[in-house]
């Protein structure tokens, strides 16, 4: 009978107790865990203390090169840019004959007219779509007219240097520039001197080619007159385009090479490391559209886009270089191709630490400019 009071007694005040306590109410951003409170900012119902363990157990997972590719390939983009140019020179007369010492010449004087001819070129590289905006490089989306016609200039004055070591012209290795029917140009000088010499058709043509290559390497201009930035997405086997409005721009290498573009496309973002804290030796991965040699020709222009699905190569951090602009840049000796810049470089976990910008071609040498050198 003691036992049983005494058991009654007991039941009863815990009953008052539990009437007694009050619920426990957590205002936001915090929620009831237990008999405490605890802060969630992100509003998922876990504790903030919860996620950030959870986050730091996947940031120790190591992904594989192939993990890595499948997560990122749909977040990837072949990036084109083109450039409208407009070609001018001066127009010239033909004058052909022999010199004092007996050699067939032909001499082109400029006149006071001027050739322009309006054309376009197409330059490809990789961009990544990361938070609300497509990545990629400064240089990718710059049509640069005035390199391009150093480079034109070079390339012309080049021919001749050819010429000399025996390699016979033909009016392709001329371009696109020219608006002049080199056929009929050969057969006036020919109808004109056939009767005087041996020279032959052949001769008077690579006569004539060096001598244009030689007017073009000194008078020739380009300026840039438009161009189109484009995005295209594996999505659709790359054949609808995406019209990309730039938001921010540095400058080439050895300057800030990047370019971030607005999007609203609904295609999966990649993730940037927030400390990336990068350390020589550690691993890397290029993900990128390398352009792909039609044939076994050396000839760059013979080098098109093969629209198929990025490829990833890997590599190590090798080494940090300052720039000649001031600007840090980290060596990789991950294998790179052209097409291939713009492209996102991850460390093992899968995170982006920088955007493949620049290489050395026969060295296997190529710059990343990490993250943390965007402004």
């Amino acid at each position: 009978m003691e036992r049983k009071v005494i058991l009654i007694f007991m039941i009863l005040f815990s009953l008052i107790l539990i009437g007694c306590q009050k619920e426990l109410v957590c205002n936001e951003p915090y929620i009831v865990m237990g008999t405490e409170c605890c802060l969630d900012k992100n509003k998922n119902n876990i504790c903030d203390s919860d996620d950030l363990i959870s986050e730091q157990i996947d940031n120790e997972k190591e992904l594989s090169a192939s993990q890595i590719y499948n997560e990122a390939k749909d977040s990837m983009f072949i990036v084109e840019t083109t450039c409208d140019y407009n070609f001018k020179y001066e127009d010239f007369d033909i004058f052909s004959g022999w010199d004092e010492y007996d050699y067939f010449e032909i001499n082109l004087e400029p006149n006071s007219d001027y050739v322009e001819i309006e054309d376009y070129a197409v330059f490809s590289g990789s961009g990544f779509l990361m938070g609300s905006g497509i990545y990629t490089n400064s240089h990718v989306i710059n049509c640069d007219a005035e390199y391009q016609e150093e480079f034109a200039k070079y390339a012309y004055s080049s021919l001749i240097d050819y010429y000399n070591t025996g390699y016979v012209l033909t009016e392709e290795d001329l371009g696109g520039v020219i608006n002049f029917d080199i056929d009929k140009m050969v057969n006036d000088i020919n109808n004109d001197v056939r009767y005087e010499s041996d020279i032959t058709k052949e001769d008077i043509e690579t006569y004539l080619i060096v001598s244009i290559a030689e007017h073009l390497s000194y008078h020739l201009s380009i300026s840039e007159t438009g161009k189109k930035v484009e995005a295209y997405h594996r999505s659709d086997q790359f054949t609808n385009p995406i019209s990309l409005n730039l938001a921010k721009k540095g400058k080439d290498f050895p300057g800030r090479d990047y370019a971030i573009f607005k999007s609203d496309t609904d295609k999966q973002s990649l993730n940037y490391a927030k400390k990336p804290n990068l350390e020589i030796g550690e691993s890397v991965y290029v993900i990128g559209f390398p352009l792909i040699q039609l044939d076994e020709s050396e000839d760059l222009y013979e080098i098109e886009v093969k629209r198929e699905d990025p490829i990833i190569t890997s590599g190590i951090l090798s080494s940090v270089k300052i720039s000649d602009s001031g600007v840090k840049y980290y060596v990789i000796d991950a294998a790179a191709y052209f097409g291939s810049s713009g492209g996102p470089v991850f460390n093992s976990k899968g995170e982006v630490i920088g955007i493949l910008t620049a290489g050395v071609t026969e060295g296997g040498i190529n710059f990343m400019l990490p993250l943390s050198e965007l402004e």
